[in-house]
């Protein structure tokens, strides 16, 4: 078998590198723009978070999706509609179901049928979940916590403002408006 010598094709090298290897014709004092490492830092982090998430919530038998729903019902007083759950987690039917299948099999949410429009379902907490849930609470303060140490308000509402408008800017790209 003839060993291939790797080439590296322009469309696999970042834009920017395509750039320089083209001579872009920008203008001339015009910066290019370092890239950026946010990208990597936000994943990088989410990462971390979920990990740690998981692995606290393992003695629960809970995952961080699972811990999720039950943040949401108790932000909704207890229950709340399958519809709603997949609008406010922005995740589809299908997982959505899946997640409370098996929250309600060990014993987390109760699922019934909505009594106003019998094409949706209502999640509720089953008992299980009323005992974790101060738990859940105070891991979840404690995670903003950690995240936020040393942090002045001004900086945390900063970077509110900040990753909201990148969240904004990654979900018009996916609909197709950047």
């Amino acid at each position: 078998m003839e060993k291939r010598e790797a080439t590296v094709t322009e469309e696999r090298l970042p834009k920017r590198r395509r750039e320089e290897a083209c001579d872009s014709g920008r203008p001339a004092g015009e910066e290019e723009r370092q890239e950026s490492v946010i990208p990597l830092l936000l994943m990088k982090i989410n990462q971390q978070l979920r990990a740690s998430a998981d692995r606290n919530l393992e003695e629960w038998g809970l995952t961080l999706s699972q811990a999720r729903v039950l943040h949401v019902i108790g932000e909704h007083g207890g229950s709340v509609a399958q519809r709603e759950l997949e609008r406010i987690l922005e995740v589809s039917h299908p997982t959505v179901v899946g997640l409370v299948s098996r929250m309600q099999k060990n014993g987390f949410v109760n699922i019934s049928i909505d009594t106003k429009d019998h094409r949706n379902k209502i999640v509720s907490f089953a008992e299980k979940a009323y005992k974790h849930k101060v738990s859940l609470r105070w891991q979840h303060l404690d995670v903003d916590d950690r995240l936020l140490r040393g942090m002045t308000e001004e900086e945390i509402r900063q970077a509110e403002i900040l990753l909201r408008r990148m969240y904004r800017n990654v979900q018009d790209w996916e609909e197709g408006r950047a």
